[in-house]
C-alpha cells in the first residue's frame, strides 16, 4: 500500500504541474470558468469543472488509466532477461572473477565498501540490495553504510580505507578523472603493486555487475546472504 501511495503521490504531482503550466499559458486563448482560481492546480480545476484547452481535457479524461498504468509500472518491475542462462559462459567467467576476489589481498570488509560506493555512483538498485546486506553479515556497521557516500567528511574509516575509496571513484569515473598521478602515489601508500592490482580488479569486476544489473533490469530486494562467519 505504501508503494501504491508514493507512485499515486508522484503521478499527480507531476501531472498538477502540467495542468499549471498548461493554465498558465492559455489564459489569453481561454477562457476560464469564473469559479476557478486563478492559480491551484489540479485539485481545483477537478473540483471546480473548468472550461479546460483540449490537451488538459484529454489529460482529464485519461487521468484515471494513467494512474492505474504509472503504478502498475512502478510495481510490476520485471527483469529484461535472467542473466545467469542467457549466457551460461560468460556468467561463469563473472563468478570466476569473484572467485579470485574472494581469496584477493582486498579484505572482505573492505571489498564490500568497495562495492558498495561504486554501486553508489552507478545507480545500481540490485547491487547496492546485495552489498548492504553481504556488509551487515560480515558484521558491518550501519553508521559506515550510511554515511559512505560522504566518506571523506566522516571519521569511520581507516587511511587505507580513504585511499582505496578514492582510487576506486577515480577508476570507476575514469572518463573524468583519468586516475591522476598525484592520486596513484598516494594510494601507493597503502597498496602494494599486487594488493593495487587486485583492488583495481574489483573496481573494474563490480563496474561490470552494474551495468550487467542495469542494463537487464535485475530487480532488488530478493536477494539474500550465505550465512558466515564476521569477516576478519
Amino acid at each position: 500500500m505504501a508503494k501504491v501511495a508514493l507512485c499515486s503521490h508522484r503521478f499527480l504531482r507531476d501531472t498538477d504541474q502540467l495542468f499549471k503550466r498548461g493554465k498558465n499559458s492559455s489564459k489569453e486563448e481561454h477562457k476560464i470558468h469564473p469559479a476557478a482560481p486563478a492559480e491551484g492546480g489540479l485539485q481545483e480545476l477537478m473540483n471546480q469543472d473548468p472550461i479546460l484547452t483540449t490537451e488538459q481535457q484529454l489529460i482529464r479524461k485519461l487521468l484515471p488509466e494513467l494512474i492505474c498504468n504509472w503504478i502498475k509500472g512502478e510495481m510490476n518491475m520485471k527483469p529484461r532477461l535472467d542473466v545467469t542462462k542467457a549466457t551460461p559462459g560468460a556468467y561463469k567467467a563473472m563468478l570466476g572473477l569473484e572467485a579470485y576476489l574472494a581469496h584477493s589481498s582486498i579484505e572482505k570488509p573492505l571489498r564490500e565498501l568497495i562495492k558498495m560506493r561504486v554501486s553508489q555512483i552507478n545507480g545500481c538498485a540490485y547491487c547496492l540490495d546485495m552489498h548492504s546486506k553481504d556488509a551487515r553479515a560480515g558484521g558491518e556497521t550501519e553508521q559506515r553504510l550510511y554515511l559512505l557516500n560522504a566518506w571523506r567528511e566522516a571519521p569511520f574509516y581507516s587511511d587505507r580505507e580513504r585511499a582505496a575509496l578514492a582510487w576506486a571513484e577515480a577508476v570507476t569515473l575514469v572518463h573524468e578523472t583519468h586516475v591522476p598521478d598525484e592520486l596513484y602515489e598516494e594510494t601507493c601508500k597503502y597498496f602494494s603493486e599486487a594488493e593495487l592490482m587486485d583492488l583495481t580488479l574489483l573496481v573494474t569486476t563490480i563496474n561490470s555487475w552494474n551495468r550487467i544489473a542495469i542494463a537487464f533490469r535485475s530487480v532488488p530486494g530478493t536477494y539474500q546472504p550465505a550465512p558466515h562467519a564476521v569477516a576478519v
